[in-house]
């Protein structure tokens, strides 16, 4: 289990579009690091845990949380990307599985138009390092 963030060597560069939903970036966060996806998330757009000010939710199957919370976060299912007014160099939290804590910081490498016309988005197009089990417990 982690109580804080992976090691730096860990990390993975996925490529997104603007119109795909925080939902779609935590599906491809997912299979990036070969977890099942079967736990709420959070993602917490001022890079600080906790901050319900900024934080955008959601369950495995694209749900709302609105009636989980006392005050509801934004919808990490109906929350496009370009919604967000992200700039190159933007940092934020994201946590996975609100018991064993799977922290991860996503930062914006970089802004720009469809480079590939036939490519399928979101995907991952850079991995470094091997990822820690989901859950602590299962041997790989």
């Amino acid at each position: 289990m982690w109580s804080q963030e992976p090691p730096d060597t860990v990390s993975r560069t996925i490529e997104i579009e603007e119109d795909n939903t925080l939902y779609d970036l935590h599906w491809e966060i997912q299979n990036a690091f070969g977890w099942d996806n079967d736990h709420l998330y959070s993602f917490y757009m001022s890079n600080e845990l906790g901050d319900t000010q900024s934080e955008y939710a959601g369950d495995p199957v694209g749900g709302d949380l609105s009636s989980t919370f006392t005050k509801p976060p934004g919808s990490a299912a109906q929350t496009e990307l370009r919604t967000l007014g992200f700039e190159q160099g933007k940092q934020f939290k994201y946590l996975f599985d609100y018991g064993d804590h799977l922290i991860h910081t996503v930062e914006v490498l970089d802004i720009h138009d469809r480079e590939d016309e036939n490519a399928t988005y979101p995907r991952v197009v850079e991995k470094t390092g091997e990822p820690p089990p989901q859950y602590a417990y299962v041997e790989k």
